[in-house]
């Protein structure tokens, strides 16, 4: 073979080499950090990520990592002794009636009344909602019609309705 052809040759296989090397990856012995619910498996040698975000590491309804708040309505549901009388939850809402079967004889709805307004006290607590909402919403008027409450809290909307003959209701909803 000619000196020129051999230059040639040994270029090519250079060339051909490296192209396989940058292909392969960068040559890390990767050691990968367990992915995150902000950032994806990565390597601690090189920063190479690989695959999607992790999942969240929820404690107390709150992710660890990133602080997003997580509603578990059953369990609050639980802790505040709630009863399917006068509650109702799902996933997405929980629902407390202090008169659920909208008994005119006030003597009678008390009998619930007293139960589900301890409840709504302790559900509006355990979300972080303002301790004035409760005040406001045992003093709403049934001519007020339906109020909300959207402001700062766990990331809920929170709605109720007063009727001297149906009692307070409240929703608390995602």
């Amino acid at each position: 073979m000619k000196p020129k052809k051999k230059v040639v040759f040994a270029t090519a296989i250079l060339a051909i080499l490296l192209c396989c090397l940058f292909l392969s990856g960068c040559g890390c012995d990767h050691e990968w950090e367990t992915a995150t619910c902000t950032t994806p498996s990565t390597c601690k040698k090189c920063g190479k990520t690989e695959g999607g975000l992790g999942e969240h590491s929820i404690k107390n309804s709150v992710c660890q990592i990133c602080g997003k708040q997580f509603i578990d309505f059953f369990a609050i549901y639980k802790d505040c002794g709630c009863s399917s009388i006068w509650a109702e939850v799902s996933a997405d809402y929980l629902s407390v009636d202090t008169n659920p079967y909208d008994i005119s004889d006030l003597s009678l709805s008390m009998l619930w009344a007293e139960e589900a307004l301890v409840a709504i006290k302790e559900i509006n607590s355990k979300l972080g909602l303002p301790s004035y909402l409760y005040q406001e919403m045992v003093s709403t008027r049934a001519i007020d019609g339906r109020q909300t409450y959207t402001g700062p809290g766990r990331g809920v909307n929170v709605s109720w309705r007063f009727h001297p003959d149906s009692g307070l209701e409240v929703r608390y909803t995602k």
